[in-house]
């Protein structure tokens, strides 16, 4: 397999993402150009794709579930009566943050997840993880390039 297509896929995995990607991509030898536009690529394209699905599966599940039904209904209730003060106040920059900073456990898939739950409009959510996807990527490639510069020259 194409060490491109390596990376493309590594960064569609769940709550690793990027942070799991890019460290591969420069292990293989990849241009940092390559590594970023395969591993942001890949963690982008799912993130869309369970975005655009979410709301008529959750729906469907809903109405064919009546466990599913009181369950999302119980989870999605308590998080938005818990959290919209502060998700109205500070939403596009807290998804925006939470996909940027590469934290376990924080990316493009979890971003669009909470845009869902908090109902963000699918193109502004789109807007908004793509660019934290970026900014993630661009901290991690430099970090994960200065610390193997730094060990290679122990």
């Amino acid at each position: 397999m194409l060490p491109e297509l390596k990376i493309f896929f590594a960064a569609m995995t769940p709550f690793v993402e990027l942070k799991f990607a890019i460290p591969l991509g420069i292990k293989l030898g990849l241009s940092s150009t390559s590594t970023f536009i395969f591993a942001s690529t890949g963690t982008i394209i799912p993130s869309a794709l369970g975005l655009a699905i979410a709301e008529p599966a959750s729906k469907f599940l809903m109405q064919h579930s009546e466990f599913t039904n009181k369950t999302l209904t119980r989870i999605f209730d308590k998080t938005r009566n818990h959290h919209t003060k502060n998700f109205d106040r500070y939403g596009a920059l807290f998804i925006f943050l939470f996909v940027a900073v590469p934290l376990p456990g924080s990316g493009a898939a979890m971003g669009a997840l909470i845009a869902f739950i908090f109902g963000v409009e699918y193109w502004k959510a789109f807007f908004l993880f793509t660019t934290g996807t970026a900014v993630a990527s661009y901290l991690l490639l430099t970090g994960f390039e200065s610390a193997f510069a730094a060990l290679n020259m122990i």
